[in-house]
């Protein structure tokens, strides 16, 4: 079985420079997803610090997977407004779909990153605020029963 060279692929056919990027709703959802993954990653350090514990190995993959998915993120709304937006005439003849179509979509997917982006970052803070505290100190809990 081979390739047949006379049927255009959908790399082709919709990736020939003009800045194509379809609008993948999936995508923001698995964003936001790793998104609450790496801050539960960030409560548990916090849980096993204040309780004394080793945290480390719940920190490390929280620095990775939270700036991987910041990263991520950033691109998607950079792709949204400056790569698809200012395209959106050529983009709407490839996808076969209106000018107001590609504009709408590409503006509700770069507002829901930048929004994801804002509002991991201010947990993220405070959460880290929270981490260089120094541990409380417990209450000393004296039994006041007769033996």
């Amino acid at each position: 079985m081979q390739p047949n060279e006379n049927k255009a692929t959908p790399a082709k056919m919709y990736m020939d420079g003009v800045g194509f990027s379809p609008a993948n709703r999936n995508f923001l959802f698995g964003a936001a997803n790793q998104m609450m993954a790496s801050l539960a990653l960030l409560l548990l350090t916090l849980r096993l610090k204040n309780t004394g514990r080793n945290y480390r190995w719940t920190f490390v993959p929280f620095i990775f997977i939270f700036l991987t998915t910041i990263g991520a993120l950033a691109y998607n709304a950079y792709t949204a407004f400056v790569l698809n937006l200012p395209n959106a005439a050529a983009l709407s003849t490839k996808q076969h779909i209106t000018v107001g179509q590609v504009t709408i979509a590409n503006v509700i997917i770069g507002v829901v990153a930048v929004v994801l982006i804002l509002t991991a970052l201010v947990v993220a803070w405070d959460g880290l605020r929270t981490f260089r505290q120094p541990e409380a100190v417990q209450p000393i809990r004296v039994s006041t029963s007769a033996d």
